[in-house]
């Protein structure tokens, strides 16, 4: 029985982290970045991304405060 238990234990935890969205897949969990002159890469993935605000794709979300009058975004699909 408890060894039985163990394994539904450890395959829920499987299956849950495997399954689960990105931190910042709604709008209101958007992560905050530091505009900065210095190019800061972020790391982000789309790989169980949901849709949110009715948009047709699945999406993550980002946010900053701006600094200047004008930023530079850039979006690297690539990797």
């Amino acid at each position: 029985m408890r060894k039985s238990l163990l394994h539904i234990i450890f395959l829920f935890v499987c299956f849950t982290s495997v399954g689960q969205a990105p931190v910042n897949d709604k709008c209101g969990q958007a992560i905050s970045v530091t505009p900065s002159s210095d190019c800061t890469p972020i790391n982000a993935t789309l790989s169980k991304a949901t849709v949110d605000l009715g948009y047709a794709n699945n999406d993550v979300w980002f946010s900053f405060i701006a600094t200047e009058t004008t930023h530079a975004i850039d979006v690297d699909k690539t990797k």
